[in-house]
């Protein structure tokens, strides 16, 4: 009992001293970044492990008249339930701090393995008491509710009746227990199914209000738009009603050149041009992973260099002169905009706004899918939609500012890596001169890649250009020794020498 007592109290200090380190910087983020969504998942998680501490110490049910109680005494219970209770509501409001992370969904994973494993220590505490039963619905609840937000795309309305379909059965099942005196402490453990109840009706109110909100607006997602900004498609806008009122979609290319199209009109470069700095907030947005971005994370970004209160004011006001140049005059007049406010997030309207950088990691992720499972031409297709999203690098013409920088060498990784793997596919059909034309788009992002120059260095030997297969080579093997003082790797130097020999290459063993 007191080892868990004082590993709970040392992970409080440790939590403790991080946050009020650095001038409290991880503190002031943590409350910027959480919402009241975890404040009151945390609150919820806490009064239910008291719930069970209390029941536990005044009404024990244990199989063994004669064993010893769980507790000692009351304060023995008191700074069991507090201890542990300080750590449920650290763990969970903590939340906010890594939504902004690449995957925020594996600190909520860590979370779960956290509390499952201390279900499993508590349940021994318990023996057969019914409370060990709540802890992991309370983990369940819990975190279907934190999962029911941000950036997870989850069907409320069905996921809410699941888990209120589950814990009533559990109901009906504690109550026929009751009845039939199958468990020890009938009132007891109907009160503990009862607090669990509430949290699967309030997911269950959360979800159907969703739903609800959702088909009152009809919302009709339609194709995206054109990637040249400067045709139309039909479809780039969306019907919100049975009238004609019609709020146009915005798109958002970040790939190349910064380009907004509202409808089916290019806003004016002369505009963006003036407005820099408002858009740099939309960028911003647009170019992070999940596009749910806090308000401190904004400010620290665009404003890191001036002083807290002058930061604020300064974040407030760009971000107001943003909505009044984007913002569609139905939007405002449902006093709605493309930039939400989630607590002390933001991010873009999921279903007015349209952003290329999504769109093309989503169709490249299909193509290595289609690729994987022996589909070659179905992966073709997504590979050709991905590579026709590439106008450029990310925000090309754009200073490499530090928000920026990650995410523009990872998509152009990325962009490397399709052209590759579409190449490659070329490749397998013996079709050189498509297996070229490809690669070269891939080099043409990233020149320095050793597999890119020997795919085009065997691409153009089996079309008869020996000596550009041999310049291909020759010219990467340079930039290597000027850059990295190294030589290209033995199977690079076995393509060469197969090629300067005029020997036989066969396709199938470079793929």
């Amino acid at each position: 009992m007191w080892v868990l007592l004082f590993a709970s109290l040392g992970a409080s200090a440790v939590y403790g001293y991080l946050m009020l380190r650095d001038n409290r910087k991880l503190l002031k983020r943590l409350l910027a970044t959480t919402g009241p969504k975890e404040w009151i998942v945390a609150t919820y998680l806490v009064f239910g492990l008291g719930l069970v501490t209390a029941g536990v110490y005044f009404v024990p049910s244990v199989p063994n008249p004669n064993a010893l109680p769980v507790f000692q005494s009351g304060l023995e219970a008191l700074v069991f339930g507090v201890s542990w209770g300080v750590v449920f509501f650290l763990a969970t409001v903590s939340y906010g701090l890594f939504r902004d992370s690449r995957s925020p969904e594996l600190y909520l994973l860590g979370f779960l393995i956290f509390l499952g494993a201390f279900s499993l220590i508590f349940m021994l505490l318990l023996h057969t008491d019914f409370g060990s039963q709540l802890i992991q619905g309370l983990i369940v609840v819990g975190l279907l509710a934190i999962f029911s937000s941000d950036r997870l795309e989850i069907e409320l309305r069905t996921l809410s009746v699941i888990v209120l379909g589950g814990f009533s059965v559990w109901l009906v099942f504690t109550g026929a227990s009751a009845i039939f005196r199958v468990e020890p402490q009938p009132t007891k453990a109907i009160i503990y199914t009862g607090f669990v109840m509430l949290g699967a009706v309030w997911v269950f109110l959360e979800g159907s209000v969703a739903a609800r909100k959702r088909q009152e607006q009809r919302f009709i997602r339609p194709a995206p738009p054109n990637p040249d900004p400067r045709e139309t498609k039909e479809g780039s806008s969306r019907d919100i009603s049975t009238t004609s009122i019609r709020i146009p979609l915005l798109g958002l290319y970040c790939l190349g050149p910064f380009r907004l199209v509202q409808g089916e009109e290019p806003i004016d470069d002369g505009v963006l041009k003036s407005n820099q700095k408002p858009l740099e907030i939309l960028k911003l947005i647009a170019v992070s992973p999940g596009r749910d971005v806090s308000r401190d994370r904004l400010i620290d970004a665009l404003w890191g260099d001036s002083l807290g209160d002058k930061a604020a004011a300064n974040f407030q006001k760009n971000l107001s002169r943003l909505r009044a140049l984007i913002d569609s005059p139905v939007l405002k007049s449902r006093k709605e905009s493309y930039v939400l406010a989630r607590g002390s997030s933001y991010a873009l309207h999921p279903e007015y706004t349209w952003v290329d950088i999504e769109e093309f990691v989503t169709s490249t992720n299909t193509g290595h899918r289609y690729r994987q499972d022996g589909l070659d031409d179905q992966a073709m297709s997504a590979f050709e939609k991905a590579s026709a999203l590439w106008r450029g690098t990310l925000l090309e013409g754009q200073a490499p500012e530090p928000w920026l920088g990650h995410e523009r060498k990872q998509l152009e990784e990325t962009c490397l890596n399709l052209h590759i793997e579409a190449a490659k596919l070329f490749l397998k059909k013996a079709d050189f001169a498509m297996t070229e034309r490809w690669i070269k788009k891939g080099l043409a992002v990233n020149p320095d890649s050793e597999q890119g120059a020997r795919i085009m260095a065997l691409a153009q030997y089996e079309q008869g250009k020996k000596s550009d297969a041999l310049k291909s080579i020759e010219d990467f093997a340079a930039r290597l020794k000027k850059i990295l003082q190294t030589e290209p790797s033995p199977k690079t130097v076995k393509l060469r020498t197969l090629i300067r020999t005029d020997k036989k290459i066969s396709p199938a063993e470079w793929i």
